[in-house]
């Protein structure tokens, strides 16, 4: 403190400039050896809107028959979340597995069609860690 008032900070600079870069040098440190969490590992990363929500969405088109589930700005490689989508929503063999299609759409979003699975792809996101 004294280095920083010979510098011609006032005290109440000095105090809070020593604060900050204190407490800066700590979180640096407690976080250097936690482990990294599971969505940072994947190359993809599904960001949650302004609200907190995540950005998954129904579209019902052809008065009612078709029914879409959208994954909308993704980033990162899209086509790995539609692969993982794809083998690991449902058990391998069930009948919602053999019904299930997933699309890209512009590099950022993605489409699930074949039946209402909002909710169990937002459980299935939430698992994930996003």
């Amino acid at each position: 403190m004294a280095s920083l008032l010979s510098k011609g900070l006032a005290p109440r600079s000095a105090l809070f400039s020593a604060l900050r870069s204190r407490s800066y040098a700590q979180s640096q440190s407690a976080n250097a050896h936690a482990p990294a969490p599971a969505h940072l590992q994947l190359p993809y990363f599904v960001p949650r809107n302004s609200r907190g929500s995540l950005p998954v969405y129904s579209d019902i088109r052809n008065g009612g028959t078709r029914y879409l589930v959208l994954v909308k700005n993704v980033r990162g490689n899209a086509h790995t979340l539609r692969d993982d989508i794809a083998s690991s929503l449902f058990a391998h063999g069930s009948e919602d597995a053999a019904y299930l299609k997933a699309d890209v759409l512009r590099a950022d979003t993605v489409v699930v069609s074949g039946g209402r699975w909002k909710h169990q792809l937002m459980d299935w996101l939430r698992q994930k860690g996003f």
